[in-house]
């Protein structure tokens, strides 16, 4: 019986292929206090990373880890692992974010932005008086 020869590089694809995770999308939820000074703390966020099934049929768990989504950019891999790299531009609403897994930047716009009341505790209680909830959504870079 012959069995059929692999090189490394084909077996290197092969194993990749079926033990790589789809494409996922990840996700952001900020949460913004505004004083009455005008002063704006968006340092109360959570990033979201979605629970997925490679092609083997092994569930990978995701999670719900805190982060600031102040404006400007930031290195949160302290909370969220293996994140290198988080940029947000509110008055463009979109930012971008980095990974140490190889595949390069990736991007977010904010899809939903939701008045309430801050005394509701989705801004974390007493803060400010004003409040928003935001929700950011990966997307294609066109940036």
């Amino acid at each position: 019986m012959h069995l059929p020869q692999f090189r490394a590089p084909a077996l290197l694809a092969l194993l990749t292929l079926l033990t790589a995770t789809p494409a996922t999308a990840d996700s952001m939820t900020s949460r913004t206090w505004c004083s009455s000074f005008g002063q704006c703390d968006s340092s109360n966020a959570t990033w979201h990373i979605p629970t997925v099934t490679n092609p083997l049929g092994v569930t990978v768990l995701g999670a719900d880890l805190p982060l600031s989504a102040d404006e400007g950019c930031r290195d949160p891999s302290k909370t969220v692992p293996g994140m290198i790299r988080l940029c947000v531009d509110w008055d463009r609403k979109r930012g971008h974010f980095i990974f140490n897994d190889g595949r390069g930047k990736r991007c977010l716009v904010k899809t939903k932005d939701e008045e309430t009341n801050w005394y509701d505790g989705a801004c974390g209680g007493d803060n400010g008086v004003r409040c928003w909830v935001s929700e950011w959504k990966e997307a294609k870079c066109s940036w």
